[in-house]
């Protein structure tokens, strides 16, 4: 039902034991801060439906299982804030800085 609310800004998916994204997530264009701590997602499990996500200001993923960043994120351009704390991430792409406005 929550992803059915395509004018939502701000979503927390926060400590629900999440392996993969909703795939409909992707409907919810409008979301400026989305925040997926405390999961169990990983490069692996994330899918691209996150691409359509353009509006994202902040996208938190800390204390999951990620050992890189995700291709799809690198194009979220309008990212001001971006957590991947508390993941297994020992080396991080030179493409991190396309986004210009972290």
């Amino acid at each position: 039902e929550v992803l059915k609310l395509t004018r939502l800004k701000s979503l927390s998916f926060n400590r629900n034991q999440l392996q993969t994204l909703p795939l409909d997530i992707s409907e919810l264009t409008n979301l400026t801060h989305l925040s997926l701590g405390y999961n169990r997602l990983s490069s692996e499990s994330l899918g691209s439906e996150i691409c359509n996500l353009q509006k994202l200001k902040v996208l938190t993923f800390n204390d999951n299982d990620f050992c890189e960043i995700p291709e799809d994120v690198l194009l979220l351009s309008s990212l001001e804030n971006l957590d991947f704390d508390g993941n297994k991430i020992e080396e991080v792409t030179d493409r991190i800085t396309e986004l210009q406005n972290l």
